[in-house]
Protein backbone atom coordinates (compact mmCIF):
# COMPACT_ATOMS: atom_id res chain seq x y z
CA UNK A 1 0.00 0.00 0.00
CA UNK A 2 1.27 3.43 -0.90
CA UNK A 3 -0.46 6.19 1.11
CA UNK A 4 0.10 9.73 -0.13
CA UNK A 5 -1.03 12.86 1.67
CA UNK A 6 -1.00 15.63 -0.91
CA UNK A 7 -2.37 18.21 1.52
CA UNK A 8 -4.52 18.35 4.67
CA UNK A 9 -7.64 18.00 2.50
CA UNK A 10 -6.44 15.44 -0.12
CA UNK A 11 -5.26 11.89 0.59
CA UNK A 12 -4.58 9.00 -1.78
CA UNK A 13 -3.93 5.27 -1.34
CA UNK A 14 -2.69 2.91 -4.02
CA UNK A 15 -2.49 -0.88 -3.67
CA UNK A 16 -0.88 -3.42 -5.98
CA UNK A 17 -1.10 -7.21 -5.84
CA UNK A 18 0.30 -9.40 -8.57
CA UNK A 19 3.01 -11.64 -9.81
CA UNK A 20 4.11 -14.16 -12.40
CA UNK A 21 1.74 -17.06 -12.94
CA UNK A 22 2.24 -20.38 -14.69
CA UNK A 23 -0.62 -22.14 -16.41
CA UNK A 24 -0.25 -25.73 -17.54
CA UNK A 25 -3.08 -27.64 -19.21
CA UNK A 26 -2.94 -31.32 -20.02
CA UNK A 27 -6.59 -31.61 -21.07
CA UNK A 28 -5.92 -30.52 -24.65
CA UNK A 29 -4.93 -32.69 -27.59
CA UNK A 30 -1.58 -31.00 -27.34
CA UNK A 31 -0.68 -29.92 -23.80
CA UNK A 32 -0.39 -26.16 -23.45
CA UNK A 33 1.42 -23.95 -21.00
CA UNK A 34 1.66 -20.23 -20.54
CA UNK A 35 3.56 -17.90 -18.21
CA UNK A 36 2.12 -14.47 -17.67
CA UNK A 37 2.16 -11.53 -15.28
CA UNK A 38 -1.20 -10.77 -13.67
CA UNK A 39 -2.10 -8.03 -11.22
CA UNK A 40 -4.82 -6.00 -9.56
CA UNK A 41 -4.54 -2.28 -8.79
CA UNK A 42 -6.76 -0.53 -6.21
CA UNK A 43 -6.93 3.17 -5.50
CA UNK A 44 -8.76 5.53 -3.16
CA UNK A 45 -8.73 9.33 -3.24
CA UNK A 46 -10.33 11.22 -0.38
CA UNK A 47 -11.09 14.94 -0.43
CA UNK A 48 -12.09 16.83 2.73
CA UNK A 49 -14.40 19.68 1.71
CA UNK A 50 -15.67 22.74 3.60
CA UNK A 51 -18.65 22.57 6.00
CA UNK A 52 -17.93 18.97 7.14
CA UNK A 53 -18.34 17.38 3.71
CA UNK A 54 -16.05 14.78 2.15
CA UNK A 55 -15.85 13.13 -1.27
CA UNK A 56 -14.16 9.90 -2.28
CA UNK A 57 -13.20 8.33 -5.58
CA UNK A 58 -12.13 4.70 -5.57
CA UNK A 59 -11.72 1.85 -7.99
CA UNK A 60 -9.75 -1.12 -9.18
CA UNK A 61 -8.27 -2.60 -12.34
CA UNK A 62 -7.69 -6.29 -13.06
CA UNK A 63 -5.19 -7.24 -15.78
CA UNK A 64 -5.48 -10.12 -18.24
CA UNK A 65 -5.72 -13.47 -16.49
CA UNK A 66 -6.42 -17.07 -17.41
CA UNK A 67 -8.69 -19.77 -16.04
CA UNK A 68 -7.92 -22.99 -17.89
CA UNK A 69 -8.70 -22.41 -21.56
CA UNK A 70 -10.40 -19.08 -20.81
CA UNK A 71 -8.63 -15.75 -21.16
CA UNK A 72 -10.24 -12.88 -19.23
CA UNK A 73 -9.74 -9.44 -20.78
CA UNK A 74 -8.76 -6.60 -18.38
CA UNK A 75 -11.63 -4.84 -16.64
CA UNK A 76 -12.10 -2.07 -14.11
CA UNK A 77 -14.59 -0.38 -11.84
CA UNK A 78 -14.77 3.15 -10.44
CA UNK A 79 -16.93 4.23 -7.47
CA UNK A 80 -17.80 7.58 -5.92
CA UNK A 81 -18.96 8.60 -2.49
CA UNK A 82 -20.05 11.69 -0.60
CA UNK A 83 -20.26 12.18 3.16
CA UNK A 84 -21.72 14.85 5.43
CA UNK A 85 -20.61 14.81 9.06
CA UNK A 86 -23.51 16.02 11.18
CA UNK A 87 -22.93 18.55 13.97
CA UNK A 88 -22.90 17.76 17.71
CA UNK A 89 -21.73 14.16 17.27
CA UNK A 90 -24.99 13.23 15.54
CA UNK A 91 -23.26 10.88 13.08
CA UNK A 92 -22.92 11.13 9.32
CA UNK A 93 -24.91 10.71 6.12
CA UNK A 94 -23.29 8.95 3.18
CA UNK A 95 -24.14 8.46 -0.48
CA UNK A 96 -22.27 5.82 -2.48
CA UNK A 97 -22.48 5.60 -6.26
CA UNK A 98 -21.33 2.20 -7.50
CA UNK A 99 -19.67 2.11 -10.93
CA UNK A 100 -21.41 5.29 -12.20
CA UNK A 101 -19.66 5.18 -15.59
CA UNK A 102 -20.57 1.47 -15.95
CA UNK A 103 -17.11 0.35 -17.03
CA UNK A 104 -17.33 -3.15 -15.68
CA UNK A 105 -18.30 -5.39 -18.57
CA UNK A 106 -16.21 -8.56 -18.30
CA UNK A 107 -15.05 -10.17 -21.54
CA UNK A 108 -13.73 -13.72 -21.77
CA UNK A 109 -12.37 -15.70 -24.70
CA UNK A 110 -12.99 -19.44 -24.42
CA UNK A 111 -10.41 -21.59 -26.18
CA UNK A 112 -7.80 -18.81 -26.14
CA UNK A 113 -5.04 -21.01 -24.73
CA UNK A 114 -5.57 -24.16 -26.76
CA UNK A 115 -8.06 -26.49 -28.40
CA UNK A 116 -9.94 -28.96 -26.22
CA UNK A 117 -11.41 -32.26 -27.50
CA UNK A 118 -14.68 -30.50 -28.38
CA UNK A 119 -12.89 -27.64 -30.22
CA UNK A 120 -14.66 -25.13 -27.98
CA UNK A 121 -14.30 -21.51 -29.07
CA UNK A 122 -16.33 -18.52 -28.03
CA UNK A 123 -16.55 -15.09 -26.54
CA UNK A 124 -18.57 -14.32 -23.47
CA UNK A 125 -19.61 -10.91 -22.16
CA UNK A 126 -20.92 -10.72 -18.62
CA UNK A 127 -22.31 -7.62 -17.04
CA UNK A 128 -22.69 -7.41 -13.27
CA UNK A 129 -25.63 -5.48 -11.89
CA UNK A 130 -23.55 -2.29 -11.51
CA UNK A 131 -22.78 -2.31 -15.25
CA UNK A 132 -26.48 -2.42 -16.12
CA UNK A 133 -28.12 -0.22 -13.49
CA UNK A 134 -27.13 2.81 -11.48
CA UNK A 135 -26.71 1.66 -7.86
CA UNK A 136 -26.99 4.24 -5.10
CA UNK A 137 -26.37 3.42 -1.45
CA UNK A 138 -27.55 5.74 1.29
CA UNK A 139 -26.44 5.22 4.86
CA UNK A 140 -26.52 6.90 8.23
CA UNK A 141 -23.91 6.03 10.82
CA UNK A 142 -23.50 7.09 14.39
CA UNK A 143 -21.04 5.74 16.90
CA UNK A 144 -22.06 5.74 20.54
CA UNK A 145 -19.84 7.21 23.21
CA UNK A 146 -20.98 4.75 25.84
CA UNK A 147 -24.20 4.24 27.79
CA UNK A 148 -26.45 7.12 28.69
CA UNK A 149 -26.35 8.03 32.40
CA UNK A 150 -29.94 6.84 32.97
CA UNK A 151 -29.15 3.41 31.52
CA UNK A 152 -26.07 3.00 33.71
CA UNK A 153 -28.00 3.97 36.83
CA UNK A 154 -30.87 1.60 36.02
CA UNK A 155 -28.53 -1.31 35.37
CA UNK A 156 -26.82 -0.66 38.74
CA UNK A 157 -30.22 -0.72 40.48
CA UNK A 158 -31.16 -3.95 38.67
CA UNK A 159 -27.86 -5.54 39.70
CA UNK A 160 -28.44 -4.49 43.34
CA UNK A 161 -31.91 -6.07 43.24
CA UNK A 162 -30.50 -9.29 41.78
CA UNK A 163 -27.95 -9.56 44.61
CA UNK A 164 -30.73 -9.11 47.21
CA UNK A 165 -32.83 -11.96 45.83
Amino acid sequence: MVPLKVSHWWQMNYNFAGGWRALQMDCFRQPASRRYFSYILNFTKTFLLPKAYAAELSGWYSSTNYYGSIRNIPYLSVNMGFKKILPNNQGSLQLGIINPIRFMGMKSNIGATGTDVFKTKGRVMSYPESAQFLILRFSYTRSGAGKAPGIARNSAITEKNQVRT
